[in-house]
């Protein structure tokens, strides 16, 4: 019986497929996730861009044309392009070339990432990706 209205509700439209961004915020499959200030929103892809994103489904989209591997964050680097932190939701430091894993912040120089103490090495981030990278 379920399968049968799961079946009915997608074949009518009413359903469709959709995206679970890193934080979990729910994105229709029309649209990505993007890493913002706040966590990460749902972000419009272009309809000419669809089926790329479709076949790059591993990836975390930092704006339309730029994107980062999955398990990744994408950061603004401090000439305003963007790069890729090995580390899911992280923190991007302010200078712009580092950045620290989830529940770290960055250090006042950048090089060093704290939580509760704990001092550790940030990370130095790689250029993100663009659509054309790969045609």
């Amino acid at each position: 019986m379920m399968l049968q209205v799961g079946l009915l509700l997608l074949m009518s439209g009413l359903v469709s497929g959709s995206i679970t961004c890193p934080d979990g915020t729910m994105c229709s499959d029309h649209s990505t996730c993007c890493k913002t200030l706040n966590g990460y929103e749902c972000c419009p892809v272009p309809e000419e861009n669809l089926e790329s994103v479709t076949i790059k489904s591993s990836v975390i989209r930092c704006d339309r044309t730029h994107y980062c591997p999955d398990k990744t964050t994408c950061c603004k680097k401090s000439d305003g392009t963007w790069a890729c932190c090995p580390y899911p939701l992280a923190t991007c430091c302010q200078d712009g070339y580092h950045c620290c894993a989830f529940n770290y912040s960055c250090d006042h120089t950048s090089t060093k990432c704290n939580r509760n103490g704990l001092m550790i090495p940030s990370a130095e981030k790689e250029s993100a990706m663009t659509d054309t990278d790969n045609e």
